[in-house]
């Protein structure tokens, strides 16, 4: 007994890391909750004909709300010099539901109401990485030998806000800031990728996420505020924009018709990684901010011209919690 004590007492200790980076072991199996809720109401709305501004009544009551809620599990089967060489990913819950509010034809207050769902809920898939190309690879789960699904095109295996944090972290000490890429900000508020959560049209889906990620600009900057009882905390801040613009003309519209709708976007976020250092992974992650939307609808025939500019102010909080 006593030359097992005095062995262990010889031991090295082993060092905590001194800056946040991604070490967790193979077998580790994690639990990733992720939900968004964006609140905007109407503040203004501006008509212009042939570009003369019309008066307006009494602006409407309008409120739209969106609830995004995410859920999935990462088994890390195999993690090699701080690469995850094989996960396995479960989705448990894929939904999406969005409510809009306004006065109805008759000055009642009308309500709709849409869900959207994803054919992965439920399922699994398996990546793996491919160190010659230096990209993972897609299969599903328990059907490696089957043919990729083009649900695969535009996952983000990176689900744990990797991307957040600084290239040579070593060197990075409390109170020093990076600059991220406005593309993040897309990665953040939707995790995983396209889940293919649909509730619509699902061509109009996919066409405003990638333009909404493709148009993305503005600035990010995050900042490592403390390490304090094994965790570290870095803050979030930043100015996004990003324009979608859609042809939203009728099939059944006159041919002369030209009829468009824009959307401008801008985000004011902060918020916080939380990244557990034992572990080498993430905790959670807050983010809040203001957001501005100007809806544009334009419309043109022969002579005639019509623009209708309806302003919304509101909130997005973007939350996920690591178990």
């Amino acid at each position: 007994m006593r030359t097992a004590l005095s062995l262990t007492a010889l031991l090295p200790l082993v060092a905590a890391p001194e800056a946040p980076t991604f070490a967790v072991e193979s077998g580790t199996e994690v639990t990733k909750s992720f939900g968004q809720i964006l609140h905007l109401e109407l503040d203004a709305v501006v008509v212009q004909v042939n570009g003369e501004e019309q008066e307006q009544d009494e602006i409407p009551e309008v409120v739209i709300d969106d609830e995004t809620e995410i859920v999935f599990s990462d088994k890390y089967v195999k993690v090699e010099d701080g690469t995850a060489q094989e996960i396995v990913r479960t989705f448990e819950t894929l939904r999406d539901v969005s409510m809009q509010s306004g006065p109805g034809p008759d000055g009642e207050t009308m309500e709709d109401e849409t869900e959207g769902e994803s054919e992965l809920e439920g399922t699994s898939v398996r990546f793996r990485w491919n160190a010659e190309d230096e990209e993972y690879t897609v299969s599903w789960a328990d059907d490696e030998d089957a043919d990729p699904s083009e649900l695969f095109e535009d996952f983000d295996v990176d689900a744990d806000y990797l991307y957040l944090l600084p290239e040579d972290a070593e060197e990075v000490e409390v109170g020093d800031s990076w600059d991220l890429e406005a593309s993040v900000f897309d990665r953040m508020s939707s995790p995983g990728g396209d889940l293919a959560i649909v509730s619509g049209d699902e061509d109009e889906d996919d066409d405003f996420s990638e333009q909404f990620r493709d148009n993305l600009d503005g600035s990010l900057e995050a900042t490592l505020a403390s390490i304090e009882d094994g965790v570290a905390t870095i803050k979030l801040e930043g100015e996004l924009t990003t324009t979608i613009e859609q042809d939203s003309k009728p099939d059944e519209a006159p041919p002369e018709l030209e009829l468009t709708q824009t959307f401008d976007f801008v985000f004011e976020i902060e918020g916080e990684l939380v990244w557990d250092m034992e572990a080498g992974r993430a905790k959670s992650l807050e983010l809040e901010g203001a957001v501005n939307l100007d809806m544009t609808q334009d419309q043109a025939m022969n002579e005639f011209e019509l623009s209708i500019v309806q302003s919304f102010s509101g909130t997005l909080s973007v939350g996920s919690t690591f178990e």
